[in-house]
């Protein structure tokens, strides 16, 4: 399970190739693609925080 997760991160790790393809996109996906790329970004802000409070449990 941890080397999948590892590969999940780094298929989102590398922000010039976003930006790569962000620049190719037709003008009119671009409100579809960053409304879905915000919803990405607060799923990845969920899981970060969960693991946050995993980890503060485990400490105490």
């Amino acid at each position: 399970m941890g080397r999948q997760f590892l590969r999940l991160l780094d298929a989102h790790a590398a922000v010039e190739d976003w930006q790569r393809l962000a620049d190719t996109l037709p003008p009119h996906c671009a409100g579809l693609m960053a409304g879905l790329a915000s919803e990405c970004a607060g799923n990845w802000a969920l899981l970060a925080a969960h693991l946050d409070r995993r980890q503060l449990a485990e400490r105490a």
